[in-house]
């Protein structure tokens, strides 16, 4: 198969923040606790809440992560889920509160950027 060379710009994350925020939940998706095994570990996907570089600027910070499964990310990044003040978990085509959002002791999550997202969900 051929190959062609591609060359981009993006935000550079710090690693160590996203080994921290997936050690700190084992692995397990804060919103449905699951975690996704693999032949010799488990994975899970580190998410910015408010999106790292434009139009967002969020920054690269554990007050903005969330570690999540695969299918949680995507819904997530693609606004089909948004998280409440009281750290529900709602589908956003129906309301419906769907899960509650797991928290660690350690992790303090910035409510300005919980408030951001969910006002692109269309929520104020």
């Amino acid at each position: 198969m051929p190959r062609r060379r591609h060359t981009s710009f993006r935000p550079d994350r710090d690693a160590r923040l996203v080994r921290h925020i997936k050690e700190m939940y084992d692995d397990a998706c804060q919103v449905c606790g699951a975690r996704v095994e693999t032949m010799d570990s488990h994975y899970s996907e580190a998410a910015h809440i408010r999106g790292l570089g434009g139009p967002h600027l969020g920054p690269d910070q554990l007050s903005n992560l969330l570690c999540l499964c695969p299918n949680h990310h995507i819904e997530f990044d693609r606004f089909a889920i948004y998280i409440e003040e009281d750290w529900t978990v709602r589908r956003n085509s129906t309301g419906v509160v769907e899960y509650e959002l797991k928290l660690h002791a350690d992790h303090v999550i910035e409510q300005d950027h919980i408030r951001y997202h969910r006002a692109l969900c269309g929520h104020r």
